[in-house]
Order: C-alpha cells, then sequence, then structure tokens
C-alpha cells in the first residue's frame, strides 16, 4: 500500500512539474511576442503531453490503464483544434489586453492555469 501511495504521489509531483512548465514555455512566448494566440493552445497541449507522457513511458498494462490516457488525448485534440480555430478567427483575446503591460499579473495567469490542468488531470493521473 505505501509503494501505491508513493507511485500516485510521484505522478502527482510529475504532473504538476510537466504541466507548469509546459505553461512556462508558453507564457514565454506569448510574453516576447506579445500574442493570445498561445494561450488557449497552451491548454490543450498540456493536458495531451501529460497525458502521451504516461501513456508512452509508463506504459500501461491493460486497457484499463491506457483507456484514460487515450480519452484526455483525443479529448484535448478537440479542445485545441476549437480553441486554436477560435483564436484564429477572433484575431485576439481581450481577456489579456491589459495584461501584456504587467508581465507578473500575466505570469500569475499562466501559473494558474498550469495548477488548473495538474488539478483537472488529477483523476487520470490516479489511474497511471
Amino acid at each position: 500500500m505505501q509503494l501505491v501511495n508513493h507511485l500516485v504521489f510521484t505522478n502527482f509531483l510529475v504532473s504538476l512539474l510537466l504541466s507548469l512548465g509546459i505553461n512556462l514555455f508558453f507564457f514565454l512566448i506569448a510574453l516576447t511576442r506579445k500574442t493570445d494566440k498561445v494561450t488557449d493552445l497552451s491548454y490543450s497541449l498540456s493536458f495531451l503531453i501529460i497525458s502521451l507522457y504516461y501513456m508512452f513511458l509508463h506504459t500501461p498494462s491493460n486497457v484499463v490503464r491506457l483507456l484514460p490516457a487515450l480519452l484526455i488525448s483525443i479529448w484535448a485534440i478537440r479542445l485545441g483544434i476549437y480553441l486554436f480555430y477560435r483564436i484564429l478567427k477572433m484575431g485576439r483575446d481581450e481577456r489579456f489586453d491589459h495584461m501584456h503591460k504587467a508581465p507578473l499579473k500575466f505570469a500569475g495567469f499562466w501559473l494558474l492555469q498550469g495548477i488548473a490542468v495538474w488539478m483537472v488531470l488529477f483523476p487520470g493521473t490516479i489511474f497511471y
């Protein structure tokens, strides 16, 4: 039981670090290019990358363990296509107009987005 608890804790920690790392990477792109176009895309990519990480690096022993990662990946791809198409159609996201001039506030958004991805992935992380 202690081993299982350790593995679950490790998976939670790894998914948090991956989520924060992905969002930090996209934050730097958004900040340097002063663009909104990667914000929602990074959200869906965070889910996809973390699910693929667990799918390929922690090869599930059966379909029950593979299914959550596969379903999360399919959902993340669908979400990413929708969000990216939407921002291309809109041209910009007005929610971030005031944040480009305040890098710390902008960084705070990205930090919260990374934490949100991590929290939403909690149930899936248990299966990995």
